[in-house]
């Protein structure tokens, strides 16, 4: 009989009471890299562009003052970065270009023939592979890597790496793929293979006009007006899905950008014959000696002391560059102050990588501490950030950590500072990277105080009964 009673107080209290002991849903991401967008291109008056957009993600969301890349301000080191939270040392992509000395190949960025070669890519785990192992589904929209498999995985969407001038046709491919996103983030999708957890965007014109026309060019300010419409159309959609409590979205560029039309050429000519390759050219390179060479070529450039120019042994880089203890660095590198490049060498069986640069109308690639233009630039809005906010600057190493906290995913060992974002976030969890949602309704207490008074009524009735 007491179990009866007992049974029938337990079904009362399921009945009444919500009880809800479980780790937070997470939350819908969307990531939008601008490639080369300025961390002041908002305030340029030569801009000339009524920015819609922008604005609105400002407003309803945060802002950093600006964000630092690493070093070098590179696209490749810096997406990397991003997605790892790592510095290029640790992820291994030190520059837009590699040489592997135990394989004497290199890795050349963009559509080259071996840039998909998964070796170039197992030193680090990007957070779409680790999405895709905590059974999240993710897409890559022309993200560099994306038809990579790193560590047995691959997103379920991948649109490989395309680099292109700005144009209305771009601008339209962007707003079909946000269309698809916002389709597969709406909770009627059923069937897995449609559900969409996490999206990532790149996005390349703003990098080009800036490269090869200036900004203070039509392109430039129509690649960026693109991009404003994309977001404020991006906005819109997400409202109109009544998705705006679920979904966040980031924004953020690799680099910022310097004119260099005055610039100085550093001609490497006079020292061609103890240089066997010399990688990439520009505000950073490298150099691989001849068999034998190092220490000569490395005295004789040294000796010169070429104005606007650094150059390195790989074991006197300095720590802070967060480059010297990678194996893909070269044996002697180059850096130029802004304003400065190293030209190519004229033999093509020694060089390797950008021999264009002398048409740019801007650069980037020169030392962020120092330069100012190569900052870059980040915003976010959504459930998971603050309203109305602009941090103090933060470092693009520190984003991969946010991106696990919108996901609820465990983040890998990083180098990012996790209370340089705090504060741009909504709610945080008991640890960093999670929630646990532990609420009990008024329903529930009057549930426990039945329970309680029967537990005591029935403890009376046996302790007289017995007595």
């Amino acid at each position: 009989m007491e179990g009866l009673v007992w049974s029938a107080l337990f079904l009362l209290l399921c009945s009444f009471c919500d009880i809800n002991v479980s780790a937070a849903k997470h939350k819908k991401l969307i990531v939008l890299l601008i490639d080369g967008f300025r961390w002041d291109y908002f305030d340029d008056p030569n801009l000339k562009v009524k920015l819609k957009g922008f604005p609105s993600v400002m407003k309803r969301g945060v802002k950093a003052q600006y964000m630092n890349p690493v070093f070098p301000s590179l696209s490749y080191p810096n997406i990397n970065s991003f997605s790892t939270g790592l510095y290029p040392e640790n992820h291994g992509f030190v520059d837009n270009l590699l040489w592997d000395k135990k394989s004497d190949t290199f890795f050349e960025m963009m559509l080259a023939r071996n840039s998909s070669d998964p070796r170039w890519w197992q030193a680090a785990e990007p957070i779409w592979i680790t999405a895709e192992k905590n059974g999240l589904r993710t897409a890559l929209y022309w993200w560099s890597g994306c038809e990579v498999k790193i560590h047995g995985y691959q997103p379920q969407i991948c649109e490989r790496y395309r680099y292109e001038p700005p144009s209305e046709e771009g601008k339209r491919d962007v707003l079909e793929r946000v269309d698809d996103i916002i389709e597969m983030f709406k909770p009627s999708v059923r069937l897995n293979y449609e559900r969409l957890d996490l999206a990532m965007i790149y996005y390349s014109s703003v990098d080009w006009a800036g490269h090869w026309r200036g900004m203070d060019s039509p392109e430039f300010r129509n690649s960026v007006r693109y991009m404003d419409e994309v977001l404020d159309y991006m906005l819109k959609a997400i409202d109109k899905a009544r998705l705006t409590n679920e979904v966040n979205i980031m924004v953020f560029s690799d680099h910022g950008m310097a004119d260099v039309r005055n610039s100085t050429f550093i001609s490497l000519e006079k020292y061609s014959a103890d240089i066997k390759y010399h990688v990439n050219a520009g505000p950073i390179s490298s150099l691989v000696p001849m068999d034998g060479k190092e220490d000569k070529l490395y005295k004789a450039i040294k000796a010169d002391n070429i104005t606007g120019l650094h150059v390195f042994l790989k074991k006197d880089i300095p720590e802070s560059y967060h480059t010297k203890n990678a194996k893909r660095v070269g044996p002697i590198v180059l850096e130029c102050d802004e304003a400065y490049f190293v030209k190519a060498l004229a033999d093509p069986t020694k060089r390797v990588g950008n021999t264009t640069f002398f048409n740019y109308f801007g650069e980037h690639g020169y030392q962020p501490s120092v330069s100012s233009d190569m900052r870059a630039i980040f915003l976010a809005t959504g459930p998971d950030f603050r309203s109305g906010l602009t941090t103090k600057p933060i470092e693009i190493i520190d984003l991969y950590n946010v991106m696990c906290h919108i996901l609820k995913i465990d983040p890998l060992p990083n180098n990012g500072t996790w209370d340089n974002v705090v504060p741009m976030l909504r709610t945080l969890a008991d640890g960093p990277y999670y929630t646990l949602n532990t609420s009990i309704s008024t329903h529930c207490f009057s549930c426990i105080i039945i329970l309680i008074s029967a537990f005591i009524a029935i403890f009376s009735f046996n302790y007289a009964f017995f007595m």
